[in-house]
């Protein structure tokens, strides 16, 4: 193991060899002669451990912006070990607006450029296209935020787009701004059928876009929006779970190997396959369950073991076909939301990667017959099918609206009608 201030890392290195220049031998070396030289201070060297603490804490002082470096000279003693410590630091910023201050309509309005290329795609201007959203949210005799302008954007940009076309839009802001939130509004308020893949590193955030969805805010009573979410915490739990429970005698005997949650429709009809359908109430209780091993072990001879990895369902996959059941079990349902913690986009070989596990969404290929009247028959139930992923690069706090439909931050992709093969 490598142990360094940048982290932990196996390097696996083959120290009995002929070549003496393999880096991974050449860098435990260096680790282990550095430490044998670093300055070692006594036991009870308090004094001489105080400077180095300084020392320390001067330099990360001075590697600070200059307005918060001179802020930290006020702090003359350095905090006692265990002690709580509250410091404040203020800047002031040029050309930032407060997200939640508020101005008037024609202050707002203002900030919306009509630009021909936004016009052209929202093909309408920019300013009528925005307020026609923004009268929807604010009263007119009401003051407007930026978080409502930024919203009314986002909502009007989704309004342009085409029955049969891919639109896409970039929307960029600071944490809180309120993007994902407009999606999600724009989306309750829709009375078509839609599909709704969120993906987002973060199970929390997607935990609560789907209460969000499933469920309304002031009654907490279904609002028919099917949401169906997991991660690989609750399929690596699932067959472990359900076998202690089967030991208990609560549930019947059978094969279990992922789950996911569902909610959002009253008297859900759940398939009995493969993978768990449990409520957010069972949530809880599955992830804290022991999650099996990644390997399996098996003797080989006497004094030789082999070990393998233990495969599992990956997570688009699980959501795919269970989505798929759950539709076929419940006809009268054609709003659908699936969330999904993904950490990155990876290309798998033989024309796959992370999100060709989506074409399980449908039983047959879309090059074939069958799978091409499958994804009509589909297209006539959910015609639109919405795709936010969350939480790209980059940050812009305080970003005008105009500037939403040139960013790339986090992409939002719509197309209604002909779907094709959906990955």
């Amino acid at each position: 193991m490598s142990i360094t201030q940048n982290g932990f890392e196996s390097l696996c290195a083959k120290f009995f060899t002929k070549d003496t220049a393999d880096p991974r031998a050449a860098l435990i070396e260096n680790l282990g002669r550095a430490y044998r030289d670093t300055e070692k201070l006594p036991d009870e060297g308090d004094e001489a451990l105080n400077d180095h603490i300084r020392f320390a804490f001067d330099r990360i002082r001075k590697a600070l912006p200059k307005v918060i470096s001179k802020q930290f000279l006020e702090m003359r003693e350095i905090p006692v070990p265990g002690n709580s410590l509250a410091f404040n630091f203020s800047e002031e910023v040029e050309g930032f607006h407060n997200p939640m201050a508020t101005m008037t309509w024609e202050e707002a309005l203002s900030w919306v450029e009509s630009d021909r290329n936004i016009a052209d795609f929202l093909r309408l201007d920019p300013k009528t296209a925005v307020t026609e959203a923004l009268a929807q949210r604010v009263e007119p005799d009401q003051k407007v935020s930026l978080r409502d302008l930024h919203a009314s954007a986002i909502i009007a940009g989704m309004r342009s787009s085409t029955p049969g076309q891919l639109t896409v839009l970039g929307l960029e802001g600071n944490p809180g701004i309120g993007k994902t939130t407009a999606v999600v509004s724009y989306l309750k308020e829709s009375d078509d059928g839609f599909l709704f893949l969120y993906v987002s590193p973060r199970v929390i955030i997607n935990d609560d876009v789907t209460g969000n969805l499933a469920r309304d805010r002031l009654t907490h009573q279904p609002t028919g929006i099917l949401t169906v979410t997991t991660n690989s915490k609750l399929i690596g739990a699932a067959k472990a779970w359900y076998e202690t429970q089967v030991q208990a005698g609560t549930v019947p005997k059978r094969k279990v190997d992922s789950a996911v949650v569902a909610e959002g429709v009253d008297d859900l009809k759940c398939p009995d396959g493969s993978t768990l359908i449990v409520d957010p109430s069972q949530k809880e209780t599955l992830e804290s369950a022991h999650i099996g091993s990644r390997n399996r072990k098996s003797a080989e001879t006497e004094r030789q073991d082999r070990m393998e990895d233990v495969n599992r369902p990956g997570v688009l996959k699980v959501l795919s076909i269970t989505t798929r059941s759950l539709l076929k079990e419940n006809p009268n349902v054609n709003q659908v939301v699936l969330t999904a913690a993904i950490q990155g986009y990876r290309e798998l070989g033989s024309d796959k990667s992370t999100l060709t596990a989506l074409d399980n969404l449908f039983r047959s290929p879309a090059s074939d017959n069958t799978g091409k009247q499958e994804r009509k028959e589909f297209a006539k139930r959910i015609p639109a099918i919405v795709v936010m992923v969350d939480e790209l690069t980059g940050d812009g706090a305080g970003v005008r609206p105009h500037q939403i439909a040139g960013d790339g931050r986090y992409v939002l992709r719509r197309a209604r009608g002909r779907l094709g093969n959906l990955a």
